[in-house]
């Protein structure tokens, strides 16, 4: 069940029960749309219609941001914040598990390839298709025929892309926009420490690496509690 937070559809859920609702939707033949909306993702998609189209149609929705969290408990619906890094890491020890591949598209400075590295190592079962930071390498992703595909081309470019091309892949069964995660996943960008995480505070982390993020990350920490405080 969706909970609607400025117009945008989110999914209530748990890390664990994000991960339940991804093996069901494998094991369905059809595909599918994840998303992991943030406070700033759903103040972009106040503006851009298309965009709040895409995540309202998506299979998932999971809360990624201790502010999306707040704005559901407000409303009386219990939740926990789902990053999309962790989701795309449970996503893929869950391939590995059941044997599917997973390709890499975006990204930047070789990150794609160093994260498809990672995973390999982290999980050696998991069968890594292939990785192109190339947007319009349409045929690789088509001959290589993923079941799981990773977009990391930033919001809203993703989305725009996934809901362009996902009918031309019929191989991939879950498409998800992962936005900045291979930069983490990488080793490019280290993530912020635990205790900053469990605080909520994993923003403030975000804007010391990267201060080019301040217009961002003021949409996430200011404009988007007072929507909330005005809606």
């Amino acid at each position: 069940m969706k909970t609607f937070v400025l117009g945008v559809a989110v999914n209530a859920i748990t890390r664990s029960q994000a991960l339940d609702r991804v093996r069901q939707l494998l094991a369905d033949g059809s595909q599918h749309v994840v998303i992991t909306p943030n406070p700033e993702i759903v103040m972009a998609a106040r503006r851009d219609l298309r965009l709040r189209a895409i995540i309202n149609s998506a299979s998932l929705a999971a809360p990624d941001g201790v502010g999306l969290v707040w704005a559901l408990r407000r409303r009386g619906v219990e939740a926990e914040r789902v990053p999309g890094v962790e989701v795309m890491t449970d996503i893929c020890e869950l391939a590995a598990a059941l044997k599917k591949c997973v390709f890499l598209l975006g990204g930047k400075r070789g990150a794609a390839e160093r994260t498809a590295t990672r995973l390999r190592k982290q999980w050696p079962a998991l069968s890594v298709a292939g990785w192109s930071e190339n947007a319009d390498d349409i045929e690789t992703i088509r001959r290589t025929r993923p079941d799981i595909l990773f977009v990391a081309l930033g919001t809203p470019k993703q989305e725009y892309w996934i809901e362009t091309h996902l009918t031309e892949l019929p191989s991939v069964k879950i498409a998800l926009g992962v936005g900045g995660a291979f930069d983490i996943l990488s080793g490019q960008l280290p993530r912020a420490p635990g205790w900053l995480r469990r605080l909520g505070l994993e923003w403030c982390w975000r804007l010391m690496l990267e201060p080019s993020r301040l217009a961002r990350i003021f949409n996430a920490v200011v404009r988007f509690p007072l929507a909330i405080w005005r809606a």
